[in-house]
């Protein structure tokens, strides 16, 4: 994303510190550094308000019991209109690779989630206009809702 956006800005919440490093190291060696800033910590602790275009959650790796709460602060973290992307499951993946997936997520200590999980999630921390991204037949799909106003 930053090769394709020259002004795009990454702010990156990550709470394992061997992450940091490794990410330290390859924001260095794209000399993009000037561009990301990495901050060591939990999502759910976010204090920003109204102040980011565009939040992912990789609910993949986020425990069931801190979704809510992650959810809820990047939502207020985004600038009205600002947009959220989490991944949900694919409507039209096969049984095999859904469970796959699902076999995955647990594995990492995230959440599994599909689009009426999804809706509901997003529609609680007060998101609207979901839209729901797939690619044919993919696992792993994405669903997209924007923070109100502009």
């Amino acid at each position: 994303m930053l090769r394709e956006w020259p002004a795009l800005r990454v702010v990156a919440v990550e709470p394992l510190p061997e992450a940091l490093v490794l990410a330290s190291a390859a924001i260095h060696a794209a000399s993009a550094g000037m561009r990301v800033e990495l901050r060591a910590g939990y999502a759910q602790d976010l204090q920003d308000t109204a102040v980011f275009d565009l939040a992912f959650i990789p609910s993949a790796f986020i425990p069931p019991v801190q979704l809510q709460d992650v959810a809820a602060h990047a939502a207020r973290a985004l600038r009205p209109g600002g947009w959220l992307l989490m991944a949900v499951l694919g409507a039209g993946a096969d049984r095999a690779a859904t469970a796959l997936t699902r076999f995955r997520v647990a594995a990492w200590g995230g959440t599994c989630l599909d689009q009426a999980d999804v809706r509901a999630l997003l529609g609680q921390v007060g998101l609207e206009e979901m839209r729901f991204l797939s690619g044919a037949g993919a696992a792993i799909n994405f669903a997209a809702a924007r923070r109100p106003g502009r």
